[in-house]
């Protein structure tokens, strides 16, 4: 939580030690937290050209790709660290929230389902987030119970089950 003290020490690694990809994803990070999305996505894009294979880097880079409303890139970023870290707890839910059109949950859901971690709790809740867009509210909270019970702490489980008793209109 201290990111002001942390970007210092990051960037004396940097003058120190030259471009370190890890030193320069955690800048990017810091960046990323504190609503820098520009300077987020200029270190996060740094990293990557120096290791391209940074899954790290490219999930947070998605994350910013989507909170810019770069959805395609979110969803390319998303796609790239699935086929690399297949149980990654994040890759899920970045895919699903960078949705567009619904060829997009067609593909989504079909690459969620082949991977290994099929019944983890990131995987069930990024499907029970397909069903709810689909409004397939039963669905979804058959998925979204499942993650639950897959694990309770996971939590995009409670968010989901929030957005699905607002899909509801079950205010409690």
């Amino acid at each position: 939580g201290e990111y002001e003290k942390a970007e210092i020490e990051y960037k004396n690694v940097l003058q120190t030690g030259g471009l370190d990809p890890n030193a320069i994803v955690r800048l990017g990070t810091i960046y990323f937290e504190q609503g820098r999305l520009v300077q987020s996505a200029f270190a996060l894009r740094k990293a990557l050209e120096l290791e391209p294979n940074n899954v790290d880097a490219k999930l947070k880079l998605g994350y910013v790709y989507l909170a810019t409303g770069a959805r395609t890139q979110a969803r390319e970023a998303a796609i790239s660290v699935l086929s690399r870290r297949p149980n990654d707890p994040d890759a899920p839910i970045l895919l699903v929230e960078s949705m567009e059109q619904p060829k997009d949950a067609v593909q989504a859901r079909e690459l969620l389902l082949k991977l290994p971690s099929a019944e983890s709790a990131p995987v069930l809740t990024a499907l029970s987030l397909i069903s709810l867009r689909e409004q397939k509210l039963h669905e979804a909270e058959t998925l979204v119970e499942r993650a639950r019970q897959a694990n309770p702490k996971f939590p995009p489980v409670q968010s989901t089950f929030a957005a699905l008793y607002m899909a509801r209109k079950d205010p409690e």
